[in-house]
């Protein structure tokens, strides 16, 4: 069981560099290099969201594992969203806030893979 811990912790830590080289990138993105980097995230994610036995852990661990996976998936649903609004936003001000948004959403991402990957640990 631990070594499946391990394996999802490594996991989880790879999602956080992944979110944080997509992060670096959102400077003045072209929407398509955006939309395959989302992508790509969205297939990693869909890789760790079995977090292993988490009968294994704590109760206290075991609630805050399941929860920012939640979380996760949640702010995953959203960067979407906002990825959508941004290929068909005319005005540069609203990409720039729509750009804001998915950089927020990719911070909270990038956290939460953190936190679920140094609870497996």
């Amino acid at each position: 069981m631990e070594n499946q811990h391990q394996d999802c912790a490594r996991r989880f830590a790879e999602l956080a560099r992944l979110v944080g080289q997509v992060q670096a990138g959102l400077d003045e993105p072209r929407v398509t290099e955006l939309a395959a980097s989302v992508a790509h995230i969205g297939h990693y994610l869909e890789t760790v969201l079995f977090v292993g036995p988490v009968s294994e852990l704590t109760a206290e661990a075991r609630s805050q594992v399941l929860s920012a996976n939640t979380e996760l998936q949640r702010e995953y649903s959203l960067l979407r969203a906002e990825l959508s609004f941004l290929r068909v936003s005319r005005s540069q001000e609203s990409r720039t806030q729509r750009l804001d948004r998915i950089h927020r959403h990719l911070e909270r991402m990038g956290r939460y893979s953190t936190d679920i990957s140094a609870w497996l640990q």
